[in-house]
């Protein structure tokens, strides 16, 4: 297992694999780090900037569900958009270990249907997905 993203509760997981029998993985997983400042104004001279802190870390990357390669296109990305639309706390999981500080909420979805068949078969669907990182409650 390369890694997952997903909420064991809600029982919607998608696991990142590569296997005889399924192929799923990731590419252009993009990261961003930011911090704030704050600026305050200073009577006839130029303001001053003030440290504030850490913004939410957000991450992108593009998933290609693909039923050449053993998975089902339309189930995977389903519980993509029931976590979506729940607003659910999902972890993100890379290489055994839960990815960033916090938990994650998928905050973007963006979906191509790349290839329908002659019946209406969806057989691939690439997907960008946006998390931002969640620092609230999750319990």
């Amino acid at each position: 297992m390369i890694g997952a993203i997903g909420s064991k509760a809600l029982d919607d997981v998608i696991v990142f694999e590569v296997s005889d029998k399924r192929m799923l993985t990731f590419d252009n997983f993009k990261r961003s780090n930011k911090i704030s400042f704050s600026k305050n104004n200073v009577l006839q001279q130029k303001p001053v900037s003030e440290y504030t802190g850490q913004e939410l870390d957000t991450i992108s990357f593009t998933v290609s569900f693909n039923a050449q390669l053993g998975v089902d296109p339309r189930e995977e990305v389903n519980k993509l958009i029931y976590l979506h639309r729940d607003g659910a706390v999902v972890t993100l999981t890379i290489w055994g270990k839960a990815f960033g500080t916090y938990r994650w909420v998928i905050t973007s979805l963006d979906m191509d249907w790349k290839r329908v068949n002659k019946f209406g078969y969806c057989c691939e669907i690439e997907c960008s997905i946006t998390l931002e990182e969640y620092a609230g409650r999750w319990d």
